[in-house]
């Protein structure tokens, strides 16, 4: 089953999930959603338990300095579609996969966005998720039994579409 996201979801999580940084400050456990946290990740020299990409950033291909740092990361590469707007149940396998066997990366055909919202639900109470806010910065979300249940909470607000 996948989900598609609603109109009124889509203005909901244009907001922040979490506390809005200039720049990640890579505290704890991390997991590292997007293009631009997986590479500052990378330069920091910073190992995320699990990165997601897409090799885009603002839907524009990135640079090569950018694609090699996030490649030459640490952990098995999972390779999933997913397209944008939604969260299909491979992407979200893929993610609880990634979770089990850390360091892990998950490239993703399609669009990775959303897909903080699994990372969520599955990551360990206490484990830190960033993402990119366009223009804005990061995002940085504890992931606590609270904000495992607004994501989960979410995600069941969506439409199921048929894989």
């Amino acid at each position: 089953m996948s989900y598609r996201l609603t109109p009124e979801l889509r203005a909901r999580l244009k907001e922040p999930f979490g506390k809005l940084l200039p720049e990640p400050d890579w505290d704890g456990e991390f997991i590292a959603v997007g293009d631009e946290c997986a590479f500052l990740a990378a330069k920091a020299g910073k190992e995320p338990m699990v990165t997601v990409y897409d090799f885009r950033i603002k839907r524009k291909e990135i640079s090569e300095e950018k694609r090699e740092a996030i490649e030459k990361m640490p952990g098995k590469t999972i390779t999933v579609d997913n397209p944008a707007g939604e969260i299909t149940g491979e992407a979200e396998m893929a993610i609880r996969l990634a979770l089990e066997s850390k360091p892990s990366k998950v490239c993703v055909n399609g669009e990775e966005d959303l897909l903080v919202l699994p990372c969520i639900v599955h990551a360990p109470e206490g484990t830190v998720v960033y993402y990119g806010q366009p223009d804005d910065g990061a995002v940085k979300v504890e992931v606590t039994a609270k904000k495992k249940e607004e994501a989960r909470e979410i995600m069941l607000s969506m439409k199921e579409v048929e894989q």
